[in-house]
């Protein structure tokens, strides 16, 4: 049976009350109509009202603009009476004390009248008036001034008295009109205003009647509708309750709080409460359900489905205690009572006793356990155990992985088979399986033999009886070991991409960085140049500035160019034979504007000898440069930098040793990766992109050399060591420099 909105029930050939086309309407869709007309009109009134009240709020607001601006022109043109007085007090009798209510109106006069400006800034009319009388303010303010300079000591009084007549009086006169202008526009202004302001006061008085009348109207169509439905709701309940007391299944109804409403006869007979004393009581007393496995009672099915909202039915293993300690094996099915808006107001409880059904699952249950068991599992290893943890069967893929026959395998114990150390490693799985609970883990086992350490997933399931006592145990394996390496590696591809990832934010930070500070020199130049009266050294010192700075760009971006041909092997070196001291005096020539920059103590020590090598000359030197200005800026103002060079056989090794700030053991794997800036040494450098040591090691490396750093730690100082072949070559052959075995700078 269904039961509509009204609480009626609903018959297979429509619904009842429906009506052909033009016949009226049933009356409750009338009534449903007019509520809803009556709420549309409410809504519509009390929008109304809310706009005439605004309108007033906006008409109040512009009369007391009007009161402002009418205030503000009495109190401009008091000001310039007062201003005028003084004035022609002080030149007609000369006496200083007169002139403090002259200075006080010439302070205020200029704000007094800028805020008039601001007042009828939104009138064009006003506006323009309110800019005459600025003008005017302003001259009479001039005419003033010249009246007290006429006051100077030996000007006659009948000069003064013909002076101060009548320029002043026509200025104030003119000022007068203009005020009165004002005055008149904004009284016109004011009862426009205060005729809009009654309209809206009106307005607002019969809306809000209307409105008012509209509320009581729909307050009484909502109380006839509520009490028509309820009485519906009865009549319905009353059908449906007449309905369920004749089905075969137990049902018991209850209200939102999970109290007892209804309880058909079947209800009764299988709890043993009769419905009369079952009335009021909580579902949990009168239903009270344990689980057949462990014995505890089982929560309340009201609270779950009073919450959730949603049907739902019981656990296999629900058994019923009657009030008489009777107990039943049942199954049941709960559903919420919910109204028009999906809540919840009850819930309704079916349930029937299937203690024989239980019984005849229960045997299959036991059945297909064993059917499962002896069922081969294809590629999948499969094992199952006694509770004694030795095998009583193993399918043909569990025996092939051991290397071993199902003969070797039943009969024995886990340990025996797979070893202490992988049976130890799944004795905790095991006991809990055997403990009554499905267990899914995955772990490393060490197999004896040839399959050695390997990765699986294995899942034990308990095998029960009817009694619900664990008789054995059945192990899916499952080997996932080349899943674990693949996720070992994609892991460490991860890492290093999210390592190589922050290495570039770091470098994109620094190259914004190190390309800004150039600008913010090269800007200052420019403004500079533009400024029309250029002495000559100044334009002298910015053309040296915006060299410089675009040289150290330069500089930059031919190192982050020389970085990306390394690392695509597009770089091609130019090599010739090329003697060592012409390769060091090129590299200390670049590199000692910073060294003396710093105060360093820079020691060249070289073989006297002439040394080979064939190698491009500009690219070496680029090297040794490198780690000389990197030495520099690691170190600290009147440090020791020092620069050897050795040969033994066909070896020739170059150091670059600094007594600076070292680097930490940890760091010094790192050293030399494109980007790289060590955070304990990064805040200390003046600095840089983290490049210039990888361009090291790639130019050396196309050179088929080799670099080295060592270093003692943090304050220890560190030392780059630069491993090159030598070739020997005639001693005309080249132009050697001359230079002494060791020098120092």
């Amino acid at each position: 049976m269904k039961i509509n909105a009204g609480g009626m029930p609903v018959t297979p050939g429509g619904a009842r009350g429906a009506t052909s086309r033009g016949e009226w309407l049933p009356w409750p869709s009338r009534i449903v109509g007019l509520v809803v007309i009556s709420s549309a009109l409410l809504l519509t009134m009390s929008g109304l009202t809310a706009w005439n009240l605004r309108s007033q709020r906006v008409d109040v607001d512009w009369l007391v603009h009007t009161e402002q601006v009418r205030s503000q022109l009495s109190r401009v043109l008091q000001i310039l009476v007062d201003a005028q007085a003084g004035a022609r007090v002080y030149v007609l009798t000369g006496e200083t004390s007169t002139l403090q209510s002259y200075r006080d109106a010439t302070d205020v006069l200029g704000p007094e009248v800028e805020r008039l400006e601001q007042l009828v800034s939104r009138n064009p009319g006003q506006r323009s008036l309110a800019e005459q009388l600025g003008v005017l303010a302003r001259d009479l303010m001039a005419q003033n001034e010249a009246l007290l300079r006429l006051a100077r000591p030996g000007n006659p009084i009948r000069g003064r008295e013909a002076a101060a007549g009548v320029p002043a009086q026509r200025l104030i006169a003119e000022a007068r009109a203009l005020l009165s202008e004002m005055q008149s526009r904004e009284a016109q202004l004011l009862e426009l205003r205060r005729g809009a302001l009654e309209r809206s006061r009106r307005n607002s008085a019969i809306a809000l009647w209307a409105t008012g009348n509209l509320g009581v109207l729909l307050i009484i169509l909502v109380v006839y509708s509520t009490r028509r439905d309820q009485e519906l709701m009865r009549r319905a309940e009353r059908e449906l309750a007449t309905t369920l007391r004749s089905i075969a299944d137990a049902v018991i109804a209850t209200d939102m709080n999970g109290s007892v409403r209804f309880m058909n006869p079947v209800a009764e007979r299988l709890t043993g409460w009769t419905e009369s004393r079952a009335r009021g009581q909580p579902l949990a007393k009168v239903f009270r359900v344990i689980s057949e496995e462990t014995r505890v009672p089982v929560e309340s099915p009201a609270k779950h489905i009073l919450r959730e909202g949603r049907a739902a039915q019981s656990a296999n293993d629900s058994i019923l205690l009657a009030r008489d300690g009777t107990e039943r094996a049942i199954a049941d099915s709960r559903a919420p009572i919910v109204n028009k808006s999906g809540q919840a107001q009850g819930m309704v409880l079916v349930f029937r006793d299937v203690s024989e059904a239980r019984t005849a699952e229960r045997a299959l249950q036991l059945r297909d356990a064993e059917l499962q068991i002896i069922h081969d599992y294809a590629r999948f290893p499969i094992a199952h155990c006694d509770p004694q943890h030795r095998y009583l069967f193993v399918n043909r893929s569990y025996t092939e992985r051991l290397g071993i026959t199902p003969e070797q395998c039943v009969g024995k114990h886990i340990r025996d088979v797979v070893g202490e150390s992988g049976y130890q490693s799944i004795l905790p799985h095991i006991e809990e399986a055997l403990g009554g609970r499905t267990v899914e883990f995955e772990t490393e086992i060490s197999y004896p033999g040839e399959l050695g350490n390997r990765w699986v997933r294995c899942i034990y399931a308990p095998v029960q009886d009817t009694d619900g006592a664990v008789r054995s145990f059945v192990a899916a394996i499952t080997d996932i070991t080349e899943k674990k390496l693949a996720e070992r590696e994609l892991q460490r591809l991860f890492d290093a991409v999210a390592a190589a990832d922050r290495r570039k934010d770091e470098f994109l930070a620094t190259l914004s960085h190190e390309l800004r500070n150039p600008l913010a020199p090269i800007r200052t130049a420019a403004q500079i140049l533009a400024s029309p009266r250029l002495a000559p050294h100044q334009l002298q010192w910015a053309q040296n500035v915006i060299q410089r700075q675009v040289r150290n760009m330069a500089l930059l971006l031919d190192d982050l160019l020389d970085i990306t041909r390394v690392t695509q092997g597009k770089l091609e070196l130019k090599k010739e034979l090329v003697t060592l001291n012409s390769v060091v005096d090129a590299a200390v020539e670049a590199a000692l504007p910073l060294i003396d920059g710093k105060n360093h103590h820079l020691t060249v020590n070289v073989p006297p000898e002439s040394i080979t090598v064939h190698a491009d000359p500009l690219r070496l030197s680029q090297v040794l440069s490198n780690l000389l200005t990197n030495a520099a800026k690691y170190t600290d103002p009147g440090g020791h930098i020092e620069l050897r060079a050795a040969r033994q056989d066909d070896a020739l090794t170059i150091s670059v040793k600094d007594d600076g700030i070292g680097i930490s053991p940890g760091s010094r794997e790192r050293i030399f990766e494109m980007f790289s800036q060590v955070k304990d040494i990064a805040d200390r450098s003046d600095g840089g992109l983290g490049i210039g040591l990888a361009l090291v090691k790639g130019i050396t490396e196309l050179h088929g050399g080799t670099i080295d750093v060592k270093s003692e730690g943090l304050g220890r100082g560190s030392e780059f060591i630069l491993h090159l072949s030598t070739v020997a070559a005639e001693p005309a052959a080249l132009p050697l420099e001359k230079r002494p075995a060791s020098s120092a700078i």
